[in-house]
């Protein structure tokens, strides 16, 4: 990796508007290291790093701000239009489940289970868990796409329930009946997510 004079990793982040919120994004030469998403139904950007600052310039903003608001949005961006994701620290099992999770096509789910037997874990769908909780780059690693296996939507480290009961919605995945409570409908779509 690419280090400053210092020995410190240059980094990049970047604040970019999209329909959940303000969104940070963090960058080396090895390509995104960071997404963190906001809390659901918050105007004010995520506080988790005090004294941020935008240090990326206009360059890192206009390469990632685009794919980010569409991924937001729940729009379709192909996998050759995403940024390059610097792993870092990411290994064995926990990278696994990354890249298996980033190859859920928008508008699917998987259950934590479905995850585990796919990757010859079955059993392991509470380590899926503890894997999806790690991802630093939501939204680039779409984790809001596993479900449990009771229809119910699981965790979601990155903004709350609230926020991946929206991107689901905003894909296509999760449907509101005025006849029934999400958690019915997540479960029709478990079922047929199978």
């Amino acid at each position: 990796m690419a280090r400053a004079a210092s020995g410190e990793m240059r980094e990049r982040w970047c604040a970019i508007a999209t329909v959940l919120g303000t969104v940070l994004v963090c960058g080396t030469p090895d390509g995104v290291r960071r997404v963190i998403l906001p809390a659901p139904d918050s105007s004010q950007p995520p506080s988790e790093l005090p004294g941020l600052r935008d240090t990326s310039g206009r360059a890192f903003a206009s390469e990632v701000g685009p794919v980010i608001a569409a991924l937001a949005r729940g729009d379709t961006v192909a996998r050759h239009e995403l940024p390059t994701i610097a792993w870092g620290a990411v290994h064995g099992f926990t990278r696994a489940v990354l890249e298996y999770v980033s190859t859920i096509p928008r508008g699917a789910v998987r259950t934590y289970g479905e995850v585990a037997s796919a990757l010859g874990r079955p059993g392991a769908a509470r380590a899926v868990g503890q894997a999806l909780r790690a991802n630093p780059v939501p939204l680039l690693v779409p984790c809001h796409r596993v479900v449990a296996a009771d229809g119910s939507l699981g965790g979601f480290s990155a903004g709350g329930r609230r926020q991946k009961e929206r991107l689901l919605e905003a894909e296509g995945a999760l449907r509101r009946d005025l006849s029934g409570p999400t958690k019915d409908a997540m479960r029709a779509l478990v079922r047929r997510a199978r």
